[in-house]
């Protein structure tokens, strides 16, 4: 064979042979140069260890705080998910508690509807003015999760006190942004517009819970004069006479914020002014309004249950009371009406 066809091996295989090995492999029959070449190969190949595989990086730990798991409106701040409780005109009127977060806060809106409507971010101090102020914000869905929606401010909010409302429901969600001091910002927004019917109910509010209530009923009224058709002045200028035990005051204000507004936390603040004035028939017509619409209120059963009995309808009065302890075992009012209607029948609890 010729220099020119004994190249046309491989080039591994030749540096793998001796002079004399190619001339043997050479001048043999052609079936045994494949086998020859083959049992090379085979060698040369086992000898070569192969590569172990290059390590797989280890996927970082998931990140990240958990979802929430009940439906809700959450605040995203400093890693972890705080619920806001809802609040609607008289609900809660006088609770002048806001949750505070950082100006880098974010939102989740978990609901069960498959369209929340417009979600929007308010100025708490516009609210009521002919311009409110809204902020735009970006609503985005969580592909991982059914139901959640994420809702970002475009731009960080400013110290202050905001509102988020969700597809014009009735009730929304309050929060503040580095305002610790909240009666302090209620008169600088006082300062800032007179007006502001808003202001003097809110800072009617928090002083009423630090025990001014003479100063905030003089607050209450001047927010009727700004604005006579608010409902939640109105039933906290109610709440302040009860509270100064003035009930004959009490109940017109109360009448008046529910023709504004009827809700049954309003209704129940009526029944119990009705109670304390000693009326109380229409005290137990109101409760039984009130719980019509909202049976799961322990003090308004347990209310209920004392004007009950003030009337004589013991059996009647046992039913409520125990209602109460069912829904709030805590509430130790409850208890001792209801040890006393017993102690009353000669029945055990």
């Amino acid at each position: 064979m010729s220099a020119e066809g004994r190249t046309c091996l491989p080039a591994w295989l030749r540096l793998s042979l001796t002079p004399l090995d190619m001339a043997q492999l050479v001048n043999r029959n052609p079936i045994r140069p494949i086998t020859h070449s083959l049992l090379l190969a085979i060698i040369f190949l086992a000898s070569c260890k192969p590569s172990p595989p290059a390590p797989q990086p280890t996927p970082p730990p998931a990140t990240g705080p958990a979802y929430p798991a009940t439906y809700g409106v959450y605040v995203l701040d400093g890693g972890a998910f705080t619920r806001l409780p809802g609040h609607s005109p008289g609900a809660d009127s006088l609770d002048a508690k806001y949750r505070t977060f950082s100006s880098d806060a974010s939102f989740l809106v978990f609901e069960p509807v498959e369209s929340l409507g417009a979600i929007t971010i308010n100025d708490w101090k516009s609210l009521g003015q002919p311009q409110m102020l809204q902020h735009d914000v970006i609503v985005k869905p969580v592909l991982t999760h059914q139901h959640m929606t994420t809702v970002l401010p475009k731009q960080p909010l400013d110290p202050g006190l905001y509102t988020i409302e969700i597809g014009g429901r009735q009730h929304d969600y309050q929060f503040g942004i580095q305002t610790p001091d909240t009666a302090a910002y209620w008169r600088n927004v006082l300062l800032e517009d007179p007006t502001s019917w808003q202001a003097c109910n809110h800072l009617g509010a928090i002083i009423y819970s630090q025990g001014d209530i003479k100063g905030a009923l003089d607050l209450f009224r001047h927010s009727i004069r700004l604005n006579p058709n608010n409902p939640e002045s109105r039933n906290n200028l109610g709440l302040a006479l009860c509270a100064l035990q003035q009930p004959a005051g009490a109940i017109p204000e109360f009448q008046a914020a529910i023709k504004l507004y009827d809700n049954p936390v309003m209704d129940t603040n009526l029944a119990n002014a009705y109670e304390q004035a000693g009326q109380y028939d229409d005290a137990i017509k109101q409760y039984y309004h009130a719980l019509a619409s909202a049976p799961r209120i322990a003090i308004a059963h347990c209310n209920l249950g004392f004007a009950l009995m003030k009337e004589g309808k013991l059996d009647n009065a046992i039913f409520e009371f125990r209602k109460a302890l069912q829904l709030d075992p805590t509430l130790k009012q409850a208890q001792s009406y209801l040890d006393q209607v017993l102690q009353a029948k000669g029945a055990t609890p």
